[in-house]
């Protein structure tokens, strides 16, 4: 599929590559299909990739792995989120965190406590 994007451009996205939030991304309510996408403008590995609205090109976070951030982190999943995200095995979930950048990278916080969950055998996030 082809994606229109604020920071990389029309790029070609694969299907694995989109996640559904089904109640929408918590204060974009209506912005539901999202791809994460790695950053294309560096050949090096990053901590960080984009979460990506498929709906409108100008709405993107930088997402990254908690884990990274604190080698401590844990999140216990709720009950409710593992039945929305009808998630069966531990090794399909997939947590990321988003980042808030202001003032430059050494500056950008990262929210801990509302991670986003994703199940990759369905592609269903919350």
């Amino acid at each position: 599929m082809k994606l229109e994007t604020k920071y990389f451009g029309d790029i070609e996205v694969s299907n694995e590559k989109i996640i559904t939030f089904e109640e929408g991304l918590p204060g974009f309510d209506q912005q539901h299909k999202f791809a994460i996408l790695n950053n294309y403008d560096t050949e090096d590995p990053v901590p960080f990739m984009w979460l990506q609205s498929l709906d409108k090109a100008e709405l993107a976070f930088v997402l990254t792995i908690p884990f990274f951030v604190d080698s401590n982190y844990f999140v216990d999943i709720p009950d409710d989120v593992i039945n929305a995200l009808s998630i069966e095995d531990e090794k399909d979930v997939g947590v990321y965190s988003i980042l808030k950048i202001k003032d430059g990278i050494e500056n950008a916080t990262c929210n801990l406590l509302s991670p986003i969950i994703i199940n990759g055998k369905n592609r269903k996030a919350k």
